[in-house]
């Protein structure tokens, strides 16, 4: 799985676009049939769900299997007060990979920590990784590939 880190650090331009993307591979393109002559894109749709699922999960939990670090100025669950980084999450099937991304530009921040400034005040933001699968998520979406593959032969 591979997660893109496009932070801005200090004294750099701001991005137009910050990329989280974490990608689930299967050994085939999906639209073409495996050595058995089954797609997978039934599959990959549903473990595109379970991952959707368990991101979401981790916003109303604030933080799994860790709690994220607690909040300086204001009391509630980082990164949850006006829902915008939890609704940007999407999700979808390109050829043999689930791709996960957001394409806002403090998304990236977020998801690994870094610095950078408030205003004309330099902060220091924690890691809140929130794009995270479990490892009960990661089983899940293996019984789904081998379900599908089964019932398919």
């Amino acid at each position: 799985m591979h997660l893109g880190d496009h932070v801005r650090q200090p004294g750099q331009p701001e991005q137009q676009k910050s990329v989280i993307e974490e990608k689930a591979t299967t050994a085939t393109p999906a639209d073409a049939p495996t050595p058995a002559g089954i797609p997978t894109t039934p599959a990959l749709t549903a473990i595109n769900e379970v991952a959707l699922d368990s991101i979401r999960q981790n916003f109303s939990a604030g933080g799994r299997p860790e709690p994220w670090a607690p909040l300086k100025y204001r009391v509630g669950i980082p990164l949850t007060l006006t829902g915008r980084l939890k609704a940007s999450i999407t999700g979808e099937v390109q050829g043999s990979s689930v791709v996960l991304g957001t394409n806002l530009v403090y998304a990236a921040i977020h998801q690994y920590g870094g610095t950078g400034m408030w205003g004309k005040h330099p902060v220091t933001i924690p890691a809140r990784p929130y794009v995270l699968l479990q490892p009960a998520d990661e089983t899940t979406m293996a019984q789904i590939l081998t379900d599908h593959l089964t019932r398919s032969l």
